[in-house]
């Protein structure tokens, strides 16, 4: 009898544990903390038809490379991304990164007008952006996955790498360096059409216009398919920024019958004396 009781006692403490860890578990339900992760994209720059390699040797400067691995858990439409490329090659690639599963759902360029990029989708991880103008120098992009997060990247696009002689202690003027990269072929009909105009923006808040002395009279070949023209302006103390713009007449000579800006939309292209950068 008092083994019975003692079955019967076992069985009774089981299961009012069992009653109690069901409760405890309803109450309080086990939380599994994902580690925080990064959300990688690969921004890659078409260089079929050209690429640039050569600098001017005189300058310090490098030339943006064509394919980046870009970060845009952090990204908001204020504070994008920002990715640099020869505004020459007008297609740029969006691929997702797979192993953290972010699928793309949508690409929109916001703030521009409809025909500004056209956006074609080759898989759910990978996008092609073809820009259809020069005009579209800088354009930011809402990337919407599938899971319904928005990330942020804003496409830079150059012809022009500014560069200066600002560290070199023995120069007796200070300079800002343009470098141009134009089409090869183009540019040996267009060289002499082009004009390039110099805002000069002071620190009591006046502005003027002037005009680069060339550094050389030919272009070089820079890569594949790209010449360089070099020029330079000098700075004086009370300038602040300059704003460089380039333009092409209409060619007379030969097949390419092209007209307008080569450094694009607005003023052209911001350059900071104080933070020696270049704002697109």
């Amino acid at each position: 009898m008092k083994q019975v009781r003692g079955l019967y006692k076992k069985s009774f403490c089981l299961l009012l544990v069992g009653i109690i860890m069901s409760t405890f578990q309803g109450s309080y339900q086990i939380n599994y903390v994902k580690a925080e992760e990064s959300h990688i994209f690969t921004i890659t720059e078409d260089t079929t038809n050209y690429e640039v390699t050569d600098v001017a040797t005189e300058n310090d400067y490098t030339i943006p490379n064509t394919s980046n691995s870009l970060d845009l858990s952090d990204s908001t439409k204020t504070s994008p991304v920002e990715t640099t490329h020869f505004i020459y090659n007008n297609t740029i690639n969006i691929q997702s990164d797979s192993s953290n599963q972010i699928y793309i759902s949508t690409v929109t360029a916001l703030d521009v007008e409809d025909g500004a990029v056209t956006i074609s989708y080759n898989s759910s991880s990978d996008v092609d952006i073809t820009f259809n103008s020069f005009f579209y120098d800088n354009v930011v992009f809402e990337i919407t996955d599938t899971n319904s997060n928005n990330y942020y990247l804003k496409i830079n696009r150059y012809a022009i790498v500014i560069s200066n002689n600002f560290s070199d202690t023995s120069a007796s003027n200070k300079y800002v360096y343009i470098n141009l990269y134009l089409d090869k072929d183009e540019a040996s009909n267009e060289y002499y059409a082009l004009d390039t105009l110099i805002r000069q923006e002071y620190s009591d808040g006046s502005h003027d216009y002037t005009t680069p002395n060339y550094e050389d009279f030919y272009l070089v070949t820079a890569g594949t398919n790209v010449e360089l023209a070099r020029m330079k302006v000098e700075i004086t103390d009370d300038i602040e920024d300059i704003y460089v713009l380039v333009i092409r007449e209409r060619s007379t000579v030969g097949p390419f019958d092209t007209q307008g800006l080569i450094t694009a939309s607005g003023l052209g292209v911001r350059y900071n004396i104080a933070s020696q950068t270049s704002i697109y």
